[in-house]
């Protein structure tokens, strides 16, 4: 029995496997300072806000008083440096705001009218490559309003220090994934290079 082909088609998928990985690796390593707005991917970055406002021409959600922001997939490193863009009610005392992240207490402070408020967040925050803030606050009413408002947010900013690397889950699943695909795909009949080439577009 001559088992050199599928040798070698194991072999070509393990390569794909490690291509994809050191894609991965490298990609994160250069990756550059993120920013959301509010408006943008706000069902994935800001949970719990309450419906999108403009004032000053600064758009802009309003907390609950246990709000959250998340981060996904912001990867592992020593610290990061975490902006956020605030916005507390100019008509009304200060309002005690506490930000927890993985919960972490990472400042308190007071919160009256707009401000941006820069964090260092700890290597250990940070360990599984997702961030979670969660925006604690007490609420107020306006006039005529029925809802419970907290703090508003305008714009978040995350900036990894170095060396970075890709979340913990990455390193494993998109590997696995592309090798799972290139074997399935010489399975049916590819070559190993087209097989391979698939595997890595994954």
């Amino acid at each position: 029995m001559n088992i050199r082909p599928s040798y070698g088609r194991a072999l070509g998928a393990l390569g794909v496997a490690c291509f994809v990985l050191i894609t991965l690796v490298v990609a994160y390593r250069f990756t550059p300072p993120i920013a959301w707005r509010v408006g943008e991917q706000d069902a994935f970055v800001f949970n719990g806000f309450h419906d999108l406002e403009t004032a000053n021409q600064i758009l802009f959600r309003w907390s609950d008083g246990a709000s959250a922001v998340r981060l996904p997939q912001v990867g592992q490193s020593t610290f990061g440096l975490v902006a956020l863009q605030t916005w507390g009610p100019g008509t009304l005392p200060p309002v005690p705001l506490t930000i927890v992240a993985n919960q972490e207490r990472l400042l308190t402070t007071s919160m009256h009218g707009l401000r941006v408020l820069h964090l260092l967040v700890p290597g250990q925050v940070i360990a599984g490559g997702d961030v979670h803030f969660d925006l604690l606050s007490p609420t107020w009413r306006p006039a005529n309003d029925q809802r419970d408002l907290g703090i508003g947010i305008a714009r978040v900013s995350w900036q990894s220090s170095r060396p970075l690397l890709p979340p913990v889950q990455q390193l494993w699943v998109l590997p696995t994934l592309a090798l799972s695909l290139a074997l399935l795909l010489t399975r049916l009949g590819l070559n190993s290079v087209t097989a391979g080439v698939s595997g890595a577009l994954v």
